[in-house]
């Protein structure tokens, strides 16, 4: 559901240099992939030292890596954990006019593939910690979602089936490129 209470960001006009055509080679979204963990009641978050300010473990994935491999492989970079990676329980954006960036966020729900949970630094800068729900509203959360995080744990149902990699070839075999049409089997279900 829009949050109704922020005002829309205004339409790039244009004479606007956001505004321009993005040239072929370049990168229109930022893609990264997050999870949210919980232990009782605390969330698992990572505390960026160098600019104060703490978020959900993740990055971007990789070429060719999947969505759900690329949330399992970063929490285990960033805080020695493995973990699996089930529920897509947010898809966010994040869109900076005024920087020119626009990252899309897709955020998982996971559990410990242990019950250690022991955690360890994994990258300089950024402390993974436990740390309780009660404390969430007290910090510099980034992006700023922990109202969204804290009705996870009242119901964890609240999330999306993510379906990962959905491409089958066309039916009726390939184009004069060689390609399958646009991927999609649309006589599949």
């Amino acid at each position: 559901m829009p949050d109704l209470s922020q005002p829309p960001l205004p339409a790039a006009r244009a004479d606007d240099p956001q505004a321009r055509e993005p040239e072929a080679d370049e990168t229109l979204v930022d893609l990264r992939c997050s999870v949210i963990i919980f232990r009782q009641d605390e969330i698992l978050l990572l505390h960026r030292t160098d600019a104060d300010e703490w978020v959900l473990p993740g990055g971007r994935p990789r070429p060719g890596e999947s969505m759900v491999s690329c949330a399992r492989r970063e929490v285990h970079e960033e805080t020695g954990l493995s973990i699996v990676p089930g529920r897509c329980a947010l898809v966010l954006e994040v869109a900076a006019p005024d920087r020119g960036s626009h990252i899309v966020e897709l955020v998982f729900l996971a559990a410990p593939v242990v019950t250690d949970y022991t955690l360890h630094e994994g990258e300089p800068g950024r402390t993974p910690v436990w740390l309780p729900l009660a404390e969430i509203g007290s910090i510099p959360l980034r992006p700023p979602i922990g109202g969204h995080l804290r009705s996870f744990v009242r119901d964890s149902r609240a999330s999306a089936a993510y379906l990962g990699n959905v491409w089958r070839p066309a039916a009726g075999g390939e184009d004069e490129a060689g390609e399958s049409g646009d991927g999609f089997d649309r006589a599949s279900p």
